[in-house]
C-alpha cells in the first residue's frame, strides 16, 4: 500500500473515511456535503454565474491541495470558506482595492422582517443579488460568511483575517446598505403594485 493511499479502517470525527493526499473518493465525500453552500456563497461574491462557478471550483480545488488539514466536516466547510474568500479577493484586486469606510444608512425607518411572500418572489432575489453586487468586496466576504454562511464573528475574523472588532464593523456596514438598498427596491415594488 503507498503511503498515500487511505487507510479504510481510519475513520474522521463526522466517521468519514479519513482522507489523504491523493485520495479523490474519499475528498468527494467529504466535499460533497457543502458544493451547495460553496455555490451560493460564490454567486453572492462574484459578478455573474459563470465567475461564481469559477470560485466554487477554485475554492475546491485549493482544498484538494490542502488536504492534510481537512479531516473533519467543519475543517472542510471552513477550509473552503477561506480559499473561497482568497479566490474571490484575487479576482477583485486585479480589478479595484475594496473601501474600509464606515457605511452611513440613508434610510432610518424601521427595518421589520420581509414577508416571506416577498423573500421568495425571483425580483426580491434579484434585487439581493444587486445589492450584495453593490457592496464592497470586503463588506460582502463578511456578510457572506456570518448571514449566508452562519459562521461566528470570531469565525468570520479567522477566515478573513482580521481582527473580531473590524469583522463586526464590516458586517454592520453591509447590512446596513443591503437593508438601504432593499427597502428601496421593495418600496419602488409596492409602487409598481399598488398602482
Amino acid at each position: 500500500m503507498s503511503a498515500t493511499a487511505p487507510r479504510r479502517n481510519e475513520v474522521n470525527q463526522d466517521g468519514l473515511p479519513r482522507v489523504r493526499p491523493g485520495d479523490r473518493e474519499g475528498f468527494r465525500q467529504l466535499v460533497a456535503p457543502h458544493e451547495p453552500m460553496i455555490y451560493r456563497a460564490a454567486w453572492s461574491l462574484a459578478e455573474d454565474q459563470e465567475s461564481a462557478i469559477e470560485l466554487s471550483q477554485q475554492a475546491v480545488l485549493l482544498a484538494w491541495r490542502d488536504i492534510e488539514r481537512c479531516n473533519s466536516s467543519e475543517s472542510i466547510r471552513q477550509r473552503l470558506a477561506e480559499k473561497l474568500i482568497g479566490a474571490a479577493r484575487a479576482v477583485h484586486r486585479k480589478t479595484e482595492n475594496a473601501e474600509r469606510s464606515e457605511y452611513v444608512p440613508r434610510h432610518f425607518e424601521p427595518w421589520q422582517k420581509l414577508p416571506e411572500s416577498v423573500a421568495r418572489t425571483a425580483e426580491f432575489r434579484s434585487d439581493l443579488h444587486m445589492a450584495l453586487s453593490a457592496l464592497p468586496l470586503e463588506w460582502r466576504e463578511a456578510f457572506v460568511l456570518r448571514d449566508m454562511l452562519g459562521f461566528t464573528v470570531p469565525q468570520c475574523a479567522e477566515i478573513l483575517q482580521l481582527n473580531v472588532e473590524l469583522a463586526r464593523q464590516l458586517i454592520s456596514n453591509a447590512r446596513l446598505q443591503i437593508r438601504d438598498e432593499l427597502a428601496t427596491a421593495t418600496k419602488h415594488q409596492s409602487a409598481g403594485g399598488g398602482q
